[in-house]
């Protein structure tokens, strides 16, 4: 199969209608009943219960695509082979020996999702790239405390600017709250606060900040459509993406999801890292940093080809460098 890539410098015209309403009927037993009756390819549950509007509100935390959306923002587009994509694809099987890509990470409440999203994406990719060399944990801290042009920390950041930053600058190694792993493990999960930047590693882990950070050597927005999106997934690995978050879509419990009922929450960065079908409806597979207790073990499927909450509009990836 061949491909071509082309990089094109265009204008970024995103500007996400990003709400500031506060989810007000998420939990309640009308609200999931009203959804259960509605929805037909999905079922909703309690996932966040004695959590308040503010805590819900935070787990939305994309504010956009770019910080200028009149920048020139590289855009990769595939020379795709009609007969060339798969009708379903698993980066978690292809890719078996990348831990990263099956490993659900958990934000808390703090709105990080966009650091996340890109630190996933990064891991998954660095592994992918050096056949399971090169296994490499990136630390979303780093960019939610030091990366200023990324947004504002636990407040809020864009779905582009931390590949930039992965490039540029570097990230290094870290876990999530409580695992002690690597250079710079999460701190925010439980008070939601954006932790403070520090270029060093916590004590008593063996490498310094500067000798542990790893880089990206090119970001990009991927062209928005169905096919391009595979094919970038099937070369390249997962994908970061930005969604709309709604009301019901705090209650997802299993299925194929697709907005049903409530208002807009805010905007969500999510990644993406496969898709399939059931009962003949298409659907992604995707990655949520709620932890592993929403969803499908914290994963959701999403309705594929009718850009459900704008889920297919603005994807986002890079490339690792392998020589470090």
């Amino acid at each position: 199969m061949r491909t071509l890539f082309v990089i094109t410098l265009v204008a970024a015209a995103f500007a996400t209608a990003y709400s500031s309403a506060l989810p007000h009927q998420i939990e309640t037993e009308a609200f999931i009943k009203s959804i259960n009756e509605k929805a037909t390819t999905w079922t909703a549950r309690k996932n966040f219960e004695g959590w308040t509007p503010e805590q819900l509100k935070s787990l939305a935390g994309t504010i956009g695509i770019s910080r200028n959306p009149n920048a020139s923002i590289p855009i990769v587009f595939h020379d795709v082979q009609a007969d060339g994509i798969p009708d379903s694809f698993d980066s978690r099987q292809i890719w078996s020996f990348c831990e990263s890509i099956n490993t659900v990470r958990n934000q808390g409440a703090c709105g990080g999702c966009w650091a996340f999203a890109a630190v996933e994406v990064m891991s998954d990719r660095l592994c992918i790239f050096s056949a399971g060399a090169k296994k490499f944990t990136f630390a979303p801290e780093e960019l939610i405390s030091c990366c200023t042009n990324c947004g504002s920390g636990c407040s809020g950041g864009f779905l582009l600017e931390p590949f930039d930053y992965w490039q540029y600058n570097g990230i290094p190694s870290g876990g999530d709250q409580g695992s002690n792993y690597g250079c710079r493990p999460y701190t925010a999960e439980s008070n939601g606060q954006t932790p403070q930047c520090n270029k060093r590693c916590v004590s008593g882990y063996s490498k310094s900040w500067n000798d542990d950070i790893r880089h990206g050597i090119a970001h990009f927005q991927v062209t928005s459509t169905v096919e391009q999106i595979q094919h970038e997934i099937v070369i390249n690995g997962p994908v970061s993406a930005y969604m709309e978050v709604f009301e019901d879509f705090y209650s997802y419990g299993s299925g194929i999801y697709q907005h049903t009922s409530g208002n807009s929450v805010g905007g969500h960065a999510v990644k993406i890292v496969g898709w399939g079908s059931e009962n003949n409806v298409p659907y992604w597979i995707v990655a949520n940093s709620w932890g592993t207790g929403f969803g499908e073990g914290g994963f959701f499927r999403i309705i594929r080809g009718n850009n459900n909450v704008g889920i297919e509009s603005y994807v986002v990836a890079g490339n690792p460098n392998t020589s470090e």
